[in-house]
């Protein structure tokens, strides 16, 4: 090797060197920033799944906000009848999608399909938005800024459609859509707001 090789060889080790000197205390600062869910929104999303999965009415009442739990009846907790052919497949997972100190959206893979003309991608995921009251997570209807939506022509990812949870009308459907951002955080919209 000659001399300018070995000096580029040098100058390579040295900036990579460098980049992991500096770029570790700002991951780890990051790291540091990072909040942590609270614990009970995965305890209750596991409570709130679990309930709808057995069409327990009265558990899934006392972990909805108050004045939408009279609505709620066992035919509430399924996908109308007329509609994709699933079955429950509940299988005790919960993720948290996304979260702040006053509401969460969480997530589990909740159904099956039971024929073949749905693809398991689309109508498997069941999604509860949640919000907090008096010190407690509790299932809530989204209106058009709560649900988020992330739906864009522009974007380049794509995201498979979703069961929501709505307390106030039963069950809906989010379908598939694109978007700029990676990992869907939308969920459908449950209220119209004037």
């Amino acid at each position: 090797m000659n001399h300018s090789s070995k000096l580029f060889g040098y100058c390579g080790a040295a900036v990579v060197a460098a980049a992991i000197v500096l770029c570790a205390p700002g991951a780890q600062a990051q790291e540091a920033g990072m909040q942590k869910p609270d614990p009970p929104i995965e305890a209750t999303a596991q409570k709130l799944f679990k309930a709808i999965a057995d069409q327990d009415v009265k558990t899934v009442q006392s972990l909805t906000v108050k004045r939408f739990q009279k609505k709620l009846t066992a035919e509430k907790l399924r996908p109308l009848p007329t509609g994709p052919k699933l079955t429950v497949a509940y299988d005790g997972k919960v993720e948290i999608r996304r979260f702040s100190a006053k509401d969460a959206v969480v997530s589990a893979a909740f159904f099956a399909p039971s024929s073949s003309d749905l693809p398991k991608e689309a109508g498997s995921t069941l999604d509860i938005y949640l919000v907090k009251e008096k010190a407690r997570w509790l299932a809530y209807p989204p209106d058009k800024k709560q649900a988020a939506s992330d739906a864009s022509m522009a974007g380049g990812w794509f995201h498979n459609g979703a069961f929501m949870f709505c307390p106030n009308n039963g069950i809906n459907y989010l379908g598939g859509h694109f978007s700029t951002i990676e990992n869907c955080t939308a969920t459908a919209v449950c209220r119209l707001v004037p």
